[in-house]
């Protein structure tokens, strides 16, 4: 997932899907808003077709809402949702882990060590450098899915995937609360690499639930149970 239209992947609608996502991701289309196709094409310079495929795939997965007169809208966020999604991916997104660092071959590692060096390469930029919120959600995703690459389960992924696409609308709220994702990180990553599959399991299952005990002090702070 890139930023800026002069880092799309192979086709535009790839570009408008990840730009899309991203910007539920962050906050810039908050849990209600309406997703107005014709100012994201005006404002991301793109016609609206490839904005429209990609709300409609959004919505086939829950992430929007439509109803024929309100239009798309982020789908809500609540206390009892997150930790139903949480509990789920805690439950499914390790073992969709397990089988795809059991089938591992050399590119397989090559592309989650490409995919983890992009990702830590966005913490060298300062200033005016500094990483969009967009690029840091993109990047983290783009190395979690390429963790699961060799998952040979089809169905188990398909899940995973609806899992993740359903918690996006979470990441702000995630990310208002500090915590080690940066170690997390690296200890899945470096576990990957070793070919230890039950390490590699148990780093992802730590921080998946780290992720939600901080997801759920934060929104229960902010009284979204």
């Amino acid at each position: 997932m890139m930023d800026t239209q002069n880092d799309a992947p192979a086709t535009r609608y790839d570009w408008v899907d990840s730009r899309l996502q991203a910007e539920i991701a962050i906050g810039t289309l908050l849990p209600g808003n309406r997703v107005k196709v014709n100012d994201l094409a005006a404002a991301w310079k793109v016609s609206p077709g490839p904005v429209r495929e990609a709300v409609q795939r959004l919505a086939a997965r829950g992430v929007l809402t439509m109803t024929p007169q309100r239009g798309a809208r982020v789908a809500t966020v609540s206390l009892r949702e997150a930790r139903e999604l949480y509990a789920l991916r805690i439950q499914l997104e390790p073992q969709a882990l397990q089988n795809s660092v059991e089938h591992s071959d050399q590119a397989y590692l090559d592309e989650v060590q490409a995919a983890y060096a992009s990702f830590m390469a966005l913490q060298k930029r300062r200033g005016a450098d500094r990483p969009t919120a967009s690029e840091v959600y993109g990047r983290h995703r783009d190395f979690h899915d390429a963790t699961l690459g060799r998952c040979t389960d089809g169905w188990l992924l398909h899940l995973v995937g609806v899992l993740m696409d359903q918690t996006m609308r979470y990441v702000r709220y995630s990310y208002a609360r500090p915590a080690p994702r940066l170690d997390e990180h690296a200890a899945l990553f470096e576990r990957i690499l070793a070919g230890d599959v039950e390490g590699s399991v148990v780093s992802l299952r730590a921080h998946l639930a780290e992720s939600a005990a901080n997801l759920e002090l934060t929104l229960g702070e902010q009284g979204l149970g």
